[in-house]
């Protein structure tokens, strides 16, 4: 479905109420505001001559009896006729008068058809003859007839106008002799009058009309022979009569009861399972059923179908529920809602990026009007926007109509970040409105205010996320027969005041006398033939008259938990208007209760009075005066009486009679619920208690495990729709009745839950006929997000290297360029020239993309093969796709560019070479020889694991030995493939753990393995792995391992560790490989079976190179100064070396002597090595001129190996041809670690030549001995850099000057396997490849263009059904690998995985596995469990430009729409802390504030300030005024402002406007901001109102207190706590307000500043220092105070419960609030899915003696010292309860210790040094 229209801005005609909006018609450039067509003027005489014995119009408007009803043809009947009268006449009356009026063509007014009746009777014959041949037109026609009476009615009697932005109002324009309307409007409008009753508003003012009559743009308040409900709860539960239903099943398609159903053959004996097994299709959600209409989200879109009204035939065929789509959303559609009496659907949806409220209208509209229209109705002033809509409620006045939504939504008031509800008015009554007095200077405003349709009302409740109302009884008025729905049990509250009322529906009717009660015998026999509800009631206690109840749950709880009991339960609360609090209702059970909807009173009623009857027990059988149905985990303990957690059912909670005022008996206010005494610290809440709760269901034992989900009550049928898993369920109404009657019956309460009790709810098999367009492959683009690792394949020959990459799952091979020039390389432009090389894909194959997800592909060397052998091989780790349960696995496959895809088949995959037992290993662990012949890995288990690879071997078997053959290199034999486990510390005992910070590099020959891992004391360190030397005859692929040497002091950090040679080894190393291409050519030349020269062994490294910190140094000087200036440790490295020879020089062996080679040899060392080096270059020039004794000596040295002189290229399989074979790989030294100590670690030295920097990592050390060194430092935008030092010629030991090319875009980099390629990853996606050497690198860096591989071409495919299931897979094995508990909490895993697998194949979306994840991880029954991220299928493909452009920008101030000005009011004005320009580096004011606006000489609003215009634009013209703010964030905005509480900026006028029409608008430029920043904002203002707000009230009591509020425990929250904590540090008291904490790590840091404490003090010669410096005592800053109150509340977590548990523990502090959220465990999200989505796995558990694991939070979270709840309603007026007891706790504990002064007063004497009486002698 295509983004719905806005509703467009409308003018009014005076005929039903004029309410002009803003105009500037003194502009001449003014545009119109819609397109519109011309209509007809009628008649004055049609007009006058209309309504017989009805007041006429006075004025161009309609009284009230006649707006009520303008259809009337004859006089109208009084009540007593109508009691009197037949009844049959008065219906057939009344079909004559509907048939009458079918065709009055736009029904613009009931004038137009009087004098017309005959020509329109005879065009209806003419027409029905026509139609009446076809059933279908039959059917169209009775729909048109009802609906045409309807819309009539409610066009005339609710006055179908407004003063909002509807498409289909009546537009007057700028003549005066038009009026124009919208084309295509979805109902009849009034027609014309003459236009000169509307006067021409003025330029810039705003005219207000009051409002007599109803407004309802949308057709809600329908009359009652369709609609014959009162309003309804926003479930629908409130008591409804069928009538309407029943009637519009005939004329409405899609509510067809005798919809065809799709039937499939199937056993009639096994009737039970067929019903269960049919349907399936898609995955069900959120389904909502009103009169078996039901209406659910599958695939992200909206359906709907029609549920068969008994479920009784579904015993003896099989049936299919076809529904239909109506939606097709790019994002997703929400908690759609039915209406209770109209064919509306309600929803959210993100069609633009920004989820919001749309109304989807089903009616079908008479005469050609346009079908199905779609309207959005928010532009929400939030982030994220509206979260959901919660249902359909009774507006306030609205005569029973359910005309306003109830939704919930991020608060847009300065608060704490809570969700709230609020009511979106969509049509109103006049009575509705209230009378408002504002005071301008001398002058007093008096004005009925009515809510206007779109007006956004706030539910004044904090923390409250959903609901339903409840609508006391009253008694109908005794003077006239009631409308039917004023006769329901929820009617006759909110509206009208009875000498008001005029019954509209007297002359449709026959009238009649008010029912009398009927008794009990006839009540239950109504009951049961589903008679009209109002003759079920009984007399009930009326409640005050405007009074509702609205039944919520309060708090939400983020983490995928199940049997939760933590602080933020989910519990349910009531709320009564009038009343000062809201009552906890569920405050018995610590666990969750949630989503709570009233069933239809009248069917439980009945069930109440037989019970009565039956058994007199006051306490089972009392009379409920309504019952709420609600979700919970609960179960009843009968032996300790006490409620426990299990699994979620459905629960009935009667409300006792008596209504709201018996429900708040008891209650006192909330300072009385409250005790400070020690003796009784937990506040208890005084009310008179409910009774116990009923259990409707017992779904986990009767669905294999599963719960409960979700539900929806059909009020009129008393049907319950349930979802369990993927699909829908029901009960009916007498099963509910049953296991009702069952429960309240019984002598004592059987809360038992065994299954026996509970019928199992029946499957509805619905069938969702869809294309199922998400399901189908998806081709994506290659993002940064994608890439997981890379590596480098050589190229064939001479040809270019290509990039193998693991991105988003799949290997793909792409190739690079290697020029060196700047500027793109010539484009194919045919003629088969310049053909672009081929990127290819790996893995998976085209038909099993998501399949297998690989983790990492390394490219494995081949130093034995040629370099124009086209072999190439890759080592892949996957998961395994014929695994249950995704288990990883090795794969071997050839990658060179002719390689078959392996994986293109689910039925003939490759078998893996080692697999099972893997557990989950990091992927960028995996690291493969140089040598191509050996690979390690660390996994979650904290194991490091090695193993010779098989290189080319197949036939894998099971467990961890593989039964392999070799094709070439060591002849056909059998291996047993093993891999060795590493242990788990090295010689020196520290611990070596696999873990995410591990880095492992193999040494070129692979015995070594150099591994840098973490210390015991937190400092990463070195240690070397001797593995020996690789046996390629060897039967066994383990490896035996040797010593685990330390090779860094565990002092310092050591990281990076990188094998290379000195610049002397360098030189060595030329000569050697000279000395070896000279042998080979004579070789080759002396041979007859020649061979080309081979290139010579890659070079031996002799050097182990790293970065370290060894340099400790702080930047500060001293701890004396502002804020406490701890020391600061430069973050700088130098680079070092450690030597791995066993001599401290190398030497070249000559005929004579040998030359030997110092590391170090230049300066001044040259004067006693200069005959050494004289020798050496001797040497060289000897061997390139000498070949013969060269190759001579080569020999000899071979044949010392063991070598015995074979060429390479025979075919002999002898020791001698594999030692040739073998001298083809790099060799490695024979390391003499010596003893078991740190003397081999202290070997290493500096490079002195290479300055200290801030260097993240080694790129590379090239053959040259050149050195790439990668650099990062905070700030700036060109932060990152490459700094390349190029080594100087031996015997020089320093380098050139470093040449730095910035970096800003890198992202990744690395050396490829085999060293000698370097790859570069940038954040745009690109990627660069070039030569492992200083010059390539150099142009590399300077140029992104050279060595650019053709990432572009990499185009990924994926097929969402075969991803799904692997991610299910995915995501529940790194659960099991990763979660801190390998015994997963007692739970049976394996089970879990079965139970949930099913469901995967239902997933038609991606929110759909997140669902299926969530069920599944919940189970694990632990806190931190998150389900979110992944690739969800976003409006505009998720580009954040065009979706800014969507989202509406913010004032930083909460609006209100109003009538009364025709504006938006400004009620409230974001104010931040004035004294912080910046916070967190940011400078956001709210723009409407005086703070933004004085700089630019403009005047800040006020509240009481009225907004009306936008860029020219009137705001009362747009649906709402952030319509005309959207994407405006960041831009001038002209705003027309009327000044009503701050005074104008003219000169020329001084005073306010008293009165509409002397307002005049006046011209305001802002800038607004993003809605992320205005969250942000009205954040940062809670937090300045509530300091200043603590400070006012510390000194009301006559201390001074430090406020410090933390959001979260992260880097910026070190900074808040630095802002408020060093500016009071030396007050009396703190508070410290972790209320809402999110959570983070610095529990630690806040902690350890607390626990400072004086030891002395200082004093100057007045006593004390007053000298502005903080010199009072030794301990700088530390808080001087004695009281610390910490307060908590429940939504406190993780990090934030770990500091006020530290607190606690430690005895710094005193708790007050509530018990915090209860998450225990840590986690690092490092189990990340394929597409980034993510599972969470808590992976860190804490504990200590006292607590044990879980530090006494998991799943508890942190109880206060002092229980205080700041209840819903009271907190959302500001009234903090919990700020306030920390006030009065604080002045308590002050009286305790008396008023003693911290420090100390010192004496007042100081010490005498004086001689005293002391005298010199003699004197």
């Amino acid at each position: 479905m295509p983004p719905a229209k806005p509703l467009t801005p409308t003018r009014l005609s005076p005929t039903i109420v004029q309410i002009p909006g803003l105009t500037y018609s003194g502009s001449p450039d003014q545009p119109h505001y819609s397109s519109v067509h011309q209509h007809e003027e009628e008649d004055d005489d049609d007009e006058d001559d209309h309504h017989k014995g009805a007041s006429h119009k006075d004025n161009g408007g309609l009284n009230a009896a006649a707006a009520q009803d303008p259809y009337q043809d004859e006089p109208t009947h009084n009540d007593e006729e109508d009691e009197d009268g037949d009844e049959e006449h008065g219906i057939r009356d009344r079909d004559r008068r509907r048939r009458s009026r079918l065709f009055q063509a736009s029904s613009l007014s009931s004038s137009q058809h009087k004098n017309k009746n005959g020509v329109v009777f005879f065009f209806w014959l003419l027409l029905t003859s026509i139609l009446g041949a076809v059933v279908v037109g039959l059917l169209l026609f009775r729909h048109r007839t009802y609906y045409t009476e309807a819309i009539n009615k409610a066009s005339n009697s609710n006055n179908s106008n407004s003063n909002h932005p509807h498409p289909n109002m009546v537009v007057p324009s700028d003549d005066d002799d038009q009026q124009h309307t919208i084309s295509h409007a979805p109902y009849p409008m009034e027609d014309t009058v003459n236009a000169a009753a509307i006067p021409p508003p003025p330029v810039y003012t705003v005219h207000y009309d009051a409002m007599p009559h109803a407004w309802d743009p949308f057709d809600l308040t329908v009359p009652t022979t369709m609609a014959e409900s009162s309003g309804s709860n926003n479930n629908n539960n409130n008591n409804m009569n069928d009538e309407w239903w029943n009637h519009a099943a005939s004329w409405v398609p899609w509510l067809n009861p005798n919809t065809p159903v799709v039937v499939h053959d199937s056993d009639d004996n096994d009737d039970d399972d067929r019903n269960e097994d049919v349907g399936g299709t898609a995955y069900l959600i959120q389904p909502h059923v009103v009169n078996d209409t039901l209406v659910f989200v599958a695939e992200g879109d909206l359906y709907i179908t029609r549920l068969s009204p008994s479920m009784s035939s579904m015993s003896s065929m099989s049936w299919m529920y076809p529904a239909w789509k109506l939606s097709t959303t790019v994002g997703n559609v929400r908690t759609p809602r039915l209406h209770p009496t109209l064919p509306l659907i309600a929803y959210t949806a993100t069609y633009t990026g920004h989820r919001e409220v749309y109304l989807h209208d089903l009616r079908h509209r008479p005469n050609g009007a346009p079908q199905h229209q779609h309207y959005r109705l928010t532009y929400w002033n939030g982030q994220n926007g509206v979260s959901s809509v919660v249902g359909w409620i009774r507006g306030s006045g609205d005569g029973g109509d359910a005309t306003t939504l109830l939704i919930s939504a991020l608060s847009q008031a300065v608060s704490l970040h809570d969700t709230r509800l609020y009511k979106l008015v969509l049509a109103c009554h006049t009575s509705s409105g209230t009378t408002t007095t504002t005071t301008s200077g001398d002058a007093t405003i008096t004005n009925l205010v009515t809510p206007t349709p779109l007006e956004i009302i706030p539910i004044p409740l904090t923390q409250a996320l959903d609901g339903c109302y409840y609508h006391p009884p009253s008694s109908p008025p005794d003077n006239r027969r009631p409308r039917r729905r004023d006769r329901h049990l929820n009617d006759g509250v909110g509206d009208e005041d009875n000498s008001t009322k005029v019954d509209n529906n007297d002359e449709d009717e026959p009238q009649q006398k008010p029912p009398e009660q009927p008794d009990e015998e006839s009540q239950e026999q109504q009951t049961e033939e589903q008679q009209p509800n109002e003759e079920l009631q009984k007399p009930q206690a009326a409640a005050p008259p405007g009074q509702e109840c609205l039944f919520f749950t309060r708090f939400h709880q983020s983490s995928q938990t199940i049997r939760y009991v933590g602080g933020t339960v989910e519990a349910l609360w009531l709320y009564c208007d009038g009343q000062d609090q809201a009552l906890a209702l569920t405050s018995d059970y610590n666990g969750t209760s949630k989503d709570p909807q009233l069933y239809p009173f009248t069917i439980l009623t009945a069930v109440a009075n037989d019970n009565n009857n039956k058994n007199n027990n006051n306490n089972k059988t009392k009379e409920a005066v309504a019952v709420v149905l609600f979700l919970s985990d609960r179960a009843w303990d009968e032996t300790n009486a006490v409620w426990y957690p299990t699994t979620m059912n459905l629960w009935a909670l009667p409300l006792p009679s008596g209504g709201p005022s018996s429900w708040y008996q008891g209650v006192s206010d909330d300072r009385n619920d409250y005790t400070l005494d020690d003796d009784d610290a937990v506040a208890r809440p005084k009310r008179t208690p409910l009774a116990r709760p009923v259990a409707l269901t017992q779904i986990s034992c009767q669905f294999n495990g599963q719960s409960l989900q979700e539900y929806s009550v059909d009020a009129v049928t008393g049907r319950i729709v349930l979802r369990v898993g993927a699909d829908f369920y029901t009960l009916t109404r007498e099963q509910v009745m049953a296991r009702y009657s069952q429960e309240t019956s019984s002598s004592s309460s059987s809360t038992s839950l065994s299954s026996s009790l509970f019928v199992r709810p029946t499957r509805l098999p619905i069938h969702v006929y869809s294309d199922f367009h998400e399901t189908q492959e998806r081709l994506i683009p290659l993002k940064i997000t994608h890439f997981s690792t890379a590596d480098v394949m050589e190229g064939v020959g001479q040809g270019n290297p290509a990039a193998l990459l693991t991105v988003r799952g799949q290997a793909w091979v792409s190739p690079a360029t290697t020029t060196t020039t700047k500027g793109p390389t010539t484009a194919y432009q045919g003629a088969g020239q310049a053909l672009p090389e081929r990127t290819y894909r790996l893995a998976p194959g085209t038909l099993t993309g998501g399949a297998l997800r690989v983790l990492v592909a390394r490219s494995v060397p081949l130093p034995n093969k040629d370099e124009d052998d086209p072999l190439r091989m890759a080592l892949i780790l996957a998961t395994n796709p014929l695994s249950p349960t995704a288990e990883l696995a090795f794969y071997l496959v050839q990658s060179q560019a002719g390689a078959i895809n392996v994986f293109n088949d689910l039925d003939h995959l490759p078998e893996p070479f080692l697999e099972n037992g893997l557990g989950s290993i990091y992927a960028d662990s995996v690291v493969v020889s140089p040598c191509g012949r050996r690979v390690a890995w660390a996994d979650t288990n904290g194991r490091i694991c090695v193993m010779n690879l098989p290189l080319y071997y197949q036939n894998a078997t099971s467990d961890n030995t593989t039964t392999v053959t070799t094709p070439e290199g060591v002849g056909n034999q059998t291996k047993t493939l093993m891999y060795s486990v590493l242990p788990r510390q090295n010689e020196l005992g520290e611990p070596i753990v696999g873990s995410t910070d591990l880095h492992l590099s193999w040494s070129p020959g692979g015995r070594y393995l150099a591994i840098n891992h973490f210390a015991s004391n937190q400092f990463f360190v070195i240690s070397i792995a001797d593995c020996g030397v690789h046996d390629p005859t060897a039967q066994s692929s383990g490896i035996i391992t040797g010593r685990i040497v330390q090779a860094t002091p565990s002092r310092f950090n050591s990281i990076q560790p990188c094998w290379g040679s000195a610049r002397a080894d360098a030189t060595l190393q030329v000569y050697q490989n000279q000395v070896r291409q000279i042998v080979r050519q004579t070789e080759s030349s002396s041979s007859s079976n020649s061979s080309p020269p081979e290139e010579p062994t890659p070079p031996s490294y002799s050097t182990l190179y790293f970065l370290t910190d060894r340099d400790v140094m702080t930047d500060t000087s001293s701890p004396w100064g502002t804020r406490m200036p701890l020391p600061h440790f430069s973050t700088s490295m130098v680079l070092y070396a450690l030597p791995l020879d066993t001599t401290s020089t190398s030497s070249i062996s000559g005929n004579d002597t040998d030359v030997p080679i110092g590391r170090f040899s230049g300066g001044g060392a040259m004067e006693v090595m200069v005959d050494h080096v004289v020798a050496l270059k001797k040497r060289l020039k000897e061997t390139t001129a000498a070949p013969a004794t060269t190759n001579s000596s080569t020999n000899e040295s071979d044949d010392e190996s063991g070598g015995d002189g074979t060429s390479s290229n025979s075919s002999s399989t002898d020791d001698g041809d594999q030692d040739d074979e073998d001298d083809k790989f790099p060799k490695d030294l024979d390391i003499d670690f010596g003893p078991k100590d740190l003397s081999f670690a202290r070997k290493a030295y500096r490079m002195v030549h290479i300055p200290k920097d801030d260097y993240v990592g080694i790129l590379s050390q090239t053959p040259g001995g050149d050195f790439a060194l990668v650099t990062s430092s905070s700030g700036g935008d060109k932060d990152v850099q490459i700094k390349v030092f190029v080594a100087k010629n031996y015997p020089s030991d320093g380098f050139e000057d470093a040449k730095s090319i910035a970096m800003p875009s890198l992202l990744s980099f690395d050396t490829s396997t085999c060293r000698r390629w370097i790859y570069l990853i940038h954040s745009d996606g690109s990627v660069q490849v070039v030569p492992n050497d200083a010059s390539n690198i150099m142009t590399a860096a300077a140029d992104k263009s050279v060595g650019k591989v053709a990432t572009e071409h990499v185009v990924l495919s994926v097929w969402p059904i075969l991803e799904y299931k692997q991610m299910y897979n995915d995501a529940w094995r790194m659960l099991r690998d990763y979660f801190w508990d390998s015994d997963m909490h007692k739970v049976n895993w394996e089970e879990i995985h079965k139970r949930y697998l099913p469901l995967v194949e239902r997933c038609t979306k991606r929110e759909d596995l997140d669902d299926v994840l969530s069920q599944m991880a919940s189970e694990l029954s632990a806190l931190h469990v998150f389900v979110y991220g992944g690739e969800y299928n976003l409006p505009f493909e998720g580009d954040s430009k065009i979706t800014a452009l969507h989202e509406p920008a913010s004032l930083g101030a909460t609006l209100q729409r109003t009538a009364e000005w025709k504006g938006y009011k400004v009620t409230e004005i974001a104010y931040r802390d004035p004294d912080y320009n910046l916070i967190d580096n940011e400078a956001v004011y709210s723009p409407l504030s005086d703070q933004a606006l004085r700089p630019s000489g403009q005047k800040g609003l006020q509240v009481g300030d009225v907004i009306v215009g936008v860029n020219g634009e009137s705001v009362f013209r747009v649906p709402d005024i952030h319509m005309l703010l959207r994407g405006q964030a960041g831009r001038s905005v002209r705003l027309e402002v009327l000044r009503l509480a701050s005074s104008p900026s003219s000169t020329t006028s001084s005073l306010s406007p008293t009165t509409p029409e002397s307002a005049h608008p006046e011209p305001v430029i802002v800038v607004p901001i993003s809605q992320t920043s205005a969250t942000d904002l009205r954040y940062n203002a809670w937090e300045y109102k509530t300091r200043e707000m603590a400070k006012a009230m510390a000194k009301q009591a006559g201390f001074s207190v430090a406020y410090i509020h933390l959001r979260s425990m992260s880097h910026e929250d070190m900074d808040a706590f630095a802002r408020a904590y060093f500016e009071d540090y030396n007050k009396d008291a703190m508070i410290l307000d972790l209320r809402h904490n999110l959570g983070g790590n610095i529990d630690s840091w806040i902690s350890a500043i607390l626990q400072r404490k004086s030891v002395y003090y200082f004093g100057d010669r007045f006593g004390r220092s007053n000298s502005g410096r903080d010199m009072d005592w030794n301990q700088h800053f530390a808080f001087k105070g004695t009281i610390v109150v910490v307060l908590i509340d429940e939504k406190t977590s993780s990090d934030g419960e770990g500091l006020a548990r530290a607190i606690a523990e430690l005895e710094l502090g005193f708790l007050i609030g509530k018990r915090t959220w209860g998450g225990g465990i840590w986690l690092a999200s490092d189990n990340r899915l394929v597409d980034g989505g993510i599972a969470t796995a808590p992976e860190e558990g804490v504990y200590n003696e006292k607590w044990g694991w879980g530090m006494g939070i998991e799943q508890q979270g942190v109880r206060p010292d002092l229980e205080v709840d700041n209840n819903p309603r009271t907190f959302y007026d500001g009234k903090d309860t919990q700020l306030i007891r920390a006030i009065e706790k604080i002045q308590q504990e002050r009286q305790k210790l008396g008023d003693k002064p911290n420090p100390p007063n010192p004496p007042r004497d100081k010490p005498d040094m004086s001689l005293k009486n002391a005298q010199c002698a003699g004197a």
